[in-house]
């Protein structure tokens, strides 16, 4: 399905119900993208306010865009300063990007996912409809991006443009592209992926071999680009099976543990080797033939929003919402019955008080502003008792456990409440904001900043 078939079922509202590191890695970030970057990392509490986009800059020769590892990441966090990512401003950079530089593809290393579940399914959609509305070449799925289930990412295949590639791995009887072409750059992508479980549905041969096989026809190519869904420690075996000749013009790309685009400390006995980044951050420029051969141009919050890309976006969020996916939980017993904070008072009137106008007890109301507050990615830590029995359920059913609460913190209180046992959230500290308060959600978190704030007696 093209972009424009999307985009009219989208208009009667049924395209997506229809669809069933180490330090040593970090060393190749340009200086720009560095302090755009760090903007996002704790200063002392205070974020450093949002970066200008950087310059689009105009490479000479073929230009590769390679994204992958968003782990989900369709859109930064609402709560992270600055927010950087997003595919909306991907799809405008990328454009710029294809004004400047004629000789460009795009490649996505795959890691759209990590789980399973509805709103990963209605994900992977707005994901791959994003990815052939920005032209993208081709799509290495990686292990993750099958667990929506591996025959429900083949009949996805239907809604690409462009071809998914995995040379060592079949679905069945349905096998995926071994390379594809990158454009007029003159340049192949090979994808090849981990050994998966066999309970996975997802048939997976040797890589290595597959690899020899796949450069038999590459003899040709101005150059190759191999994406390994894989550990890098696999790499030098693979180097094995690319012959000589063609090494000097062969790169590999793997997911590696970076959030910036880099170029790996230690190629694979010769063969350089590149990691895209993660969580939609920002994007690799591998540029063939050139030195430096890897560059990065990171997506920060005041770069502009592509009208396409945002309608995708923003339809993807209208289906989780209109699908109410907070109240579809798996719900497991929790350590005891919630009270509500009302009862907490009796006893603890002071403490009461003294966190009754923090942030923490307005925390839904700034959803509801965003129109985030049926998103269970974004509710799960607004509300009190998160997929727990008897915690929140939604604004409806149980409005009582919206917000931040003492029982979100300190557990839910009826023993405590009955005979003063312990609280089973046990004492409260760092490693307790943490489970919120990540570097992927709240990134300029610093808990002797942020405690002091909410301190109560």
């Amino acid at each position: 399905m093209n972009y424009g078939a999307w985009k009219a079922l989208t208009v009667v509202g049924a395209v997506f119900a229809a669809a069933t590191l180490p330090g040593a890695l970090r060393t190749a970030v340009v200086a720009t993208h560095v302090a755009a970057f760090s903007a996002a990392e704790p200063q002392d509490g205070k974020p450093l306010p949002p970066q200008p986009p950087a310059p689009i800059p105009k490479f000479e020769g073929p230009v590769v865009v390679l994204t992958g590892n968003e782990r989900g990441f369709i859109r930064p966090c609402g709560c992270s300063k600055p927010k950087l990512g997003g595919i909306d401003r991907r799809a405008h950079a990328i454009a710029k990007l294809r004004e400047k530089n004629p000789l460009l593809a795009a490649v996505s290393t795959g890691g759209l996912i990590t789980e399973g579940g509805r709103q990963q399914e209605l994900k992977m959609d707005a994901f791959l409809i994003a990815l052939s509305a920005m032209n993208y070449a081709a799509f290495v799925p990686g292990a993750d991006d099958f667990k929506i289930g591996a025959q429900a990412l083949v009949e996805r295949k239907g809604m690409c443009s462009f071809p998914m590639v995995l040379a060592n791995a079949k679905v069945g009887e349905t096998a995926f592209d071994g390379q594809a072409k990158l454009g007029d750059t003159g340049g192949v992508v090979i994808g090849l992926v981990e050994p998966m479980a066999p309970a996975t549905g997802v048939l997976v041969t040797p890589a290595a071999p597959a690899l020899a096989r796949e450069l038999k026809t590459c003899a040709d190519a101005g150059f190759i680009l191999v994406v390994y869904n894989g550990p890098e420690e696999h790499l030098d075996a693979l180097v094995d099976a690319v012959p000589e000749a063609l090494r000097a013009k062969t790169t590999f790309a793997v997911p590696g543990h970076s959030d910036m685009p880099i170029v790996t400390a230690k190629p694979a006995k010769g063969v350089p080797v590149v990691v895209p980044g993660g969580k939609g951050r920002a994007i690799g420029l591998l540029l063939p033939g050139k030195k430096p051969l890897f560059d990065s141009y990171t997506l920060v919050e005041k770069l502009p929003a592509d009208e396409t890309a945002a309608e995708i976006l923003a339809s993807y969020r209208r289906f989780v919402r209109e699908e109410n996916l907070v109240t579809a939980l798996n719900r497991v017993p929790a350590k005891a019955a919630y009270v509500g904070d009302r009862k907490c008072k009796e006893c603890h009137a002071q403490a009461h008080d003294d966190l009754e106008d923090s942030k923490h007890q307005k925390a839904m109301e700034t959803l509801e502003k965003s129109g985030d507050d049926r998103d269970p990615e974004c509710v799960k830590c607004h509300v009190t008792g998160w997929a727990l029995e008897g915690g929140y359920v939604d604004l409806d059913k149980t409005p009582e456990r919206k917000d931040i609460d003492c029982e979100h913190c300190h557990g839910p209180g009826a023993d405590h409440v009955a005979s003063l046992a312990k609280t089973p959230g046990g004492k409260v500290d760092q490693s307790t904001c943490v489970k919120c308060h990540d570097p992927d959600n709240s990134p300029q978190f610093k808990f002797e900043t942020y405690w002091p704030k909410i301190v109560h007696r």
